[in-house]
C-alpha cells in the first residue's frame, strides 16, 4: 500500500530515526549521522515509490534497492522493520554476534529480504549487484 499523505510519511520517518538511535545506542558502536539523514529518502522510497510487498519479499517483479554505504545499514534495517519485512525485535540484535543484523554484513537481511542490501568497498557494489541479478543486455542502435 502506497502512503501518499505527507504527514503520515513524516511520522514514519520519525519512527525510523528513533529506531536508528536505539540501534546504535544499544550496540554502543557506530555513527548514526548518515542513517539519520537518509531516513526521509528511504521512507518515501519504501512507503510511497517502490514496487515492493512485505508479504512477498522475493517477488520477481519487485523493485530492488541497493545500499552502497554500508555504514548506513541502521536506516535500512529500521525501514525494513517498519515496513513489516521482519519483526522489530530483530533490531535488538544490531551489531551483536548472535543477532541477525550484523554491521556491514551484506547477507544480514537476506533471510527477510533477498536483495543486495549493504555494501563493501567503493566502486565494487554496482558490479556485485549486476552479477547478482542476471539480465539480458540488448544492443540498441
Amino acid at each position: 500500500m502506497k502512503i501518499e499523505n505527507v504527514e503520515e510519511l513524516r511520522k514514519i520517518a520519525k519512527k525510523i530515526r528513533i529506531s536508528i538511535i536505539e540501534q546504535v545506542y544499544r550496540a554502543k558502536s557506530g555513527h548514526p549521522g548518515g542513517s539519520l539523514s537518509s531516513a526521509d529518502i528511504l521512507t518515501v522510497l519504501y512507503f510511497n515509490q517502490m514496487n515492493i510487498n512485505e508479504k512477498e519479499p522475493k517477488a520477481i517483479l519487485r523493485d530492488r534497492f541497493v545500499l552502497s554505504k554500508g555504514h548506513c545499514a541502521p536506516v535500512l534495517y529500521a525501514t525494513l522493520a517498519e515496513k513489516g519485512f521482519f519483526n522489530k525485535e530483530e533490531l535488538l540484535g544490531f551489531r551483536k554476534v548472535d543477532g541477525n543484523l550484523m554491521f556491514l554484513d551484506i547477507d544480514a537481511v537476506k533471510e527477510f529480504y533477498e536483495d543486495y542490501v549493504a555494501a563493501g568497498g567503493t566502486k565494487q557494489d554496482l558490479s556485485e549487484v549486476a552479477n547478482s541479478y542476471p539480465c539480458e543486455v540488448k544492443d540498441i542502435d
